[in-house]
C-alpha cells in the first residue's frame, strides 16, 4: 500500500468524507471511502466511517461488514506493538493514532516527533501520563518525499 503511487497519507480523506457526511450525503461519503482505499486501506476510521454511511443508507449488511473491518483494523495495529519506544504501533496514517487513543481510552495531552535511527515516530502523551509511541516511518518518508518533489517544481 505505501509503496503505490496513489498512497497519499496526508491528502486530507477523512476530513473530505467526514464532510460529505455532516451534510447528509452518504452515498457520496461511501463513495469517497472506496476512492481513499489506496491511502486508507487499512485505517479503523475510515471503515468506520464507510459502515456510518452504509447505515444511513439503509445498507445493514454493508454496515455490518465494515463494523467487522474497524474491528480488525484496530487489532491489526494493536498487535504490531505494545505502544513503547521499543515496539510502537505501526499505523499508514497519522489519524489513525487518535483513532486507538479513543479505542485505549486515553486523552490526548501532547505529541513530538521522535527520530530513531532509520524510524520515525510520533510519541504521544496522554493527560494520565501514559506514554504512547507509533512507528508513522511509511508516511513521514511519504511526506518528505512530496516536499521534496514540490521542491523540485518551484526550483525549475
Amino acid at each position: 500500500m505505501a509503496a503505490t503511487p496513489e498512497y497519499r497519507p496526508y491528502a486530507g480523506y477523512i476530513e473530505q468524507i467526514q464532510g460529505l457526511l455532516d451534510s447528509e450525503d452518504y452515498e457520496k461519503a461511501y463513495e469517497a471511502c472506496q476512492r481513499s482505499k489506496a491511502t486508507l486501506l487499512l485505517s479503523p476510521e475510515l471503515h468506520m466511517l464507510a459502515g456510518y454511511a452504509a447505515r444511513e443508507m439503509g445498507d445493514d449488511e454493508l454496515f455490518n461488514l465494515e463494523r467487522v473491518i474497524t474491528s480488525a483494523c484496530v487489532r491489526g495495529i494493536l498487535d504490531t506493538g505494545d505502544g513503547t519506544k521499543d515496539e510502537p504501533y505501526v499505523v499508514s496514517v497519522t489519524g489513525d493514532e487518535y483513532f486507538i487513543l479513543e479505542v485505549l481510552k486515553k486523552t490526548f495531552e501532547s505529541q513530538e516527533l521522535v527520530e530513531d535511527g532509520d524510524r520515525y515516530m510520533d510519541l504521544i502523551k496522554t493527560t494520565d501520563g501514559t506514554e504512547i509511541y507509533f512507528d508513522i516511518t511509511k508516511p513521514y518518508q511519504n511526506l518528505q518525499k512530496q516536499l521534496f518533489e514540490k521542491s523540485d517544481d518551484t526550483d525549475e
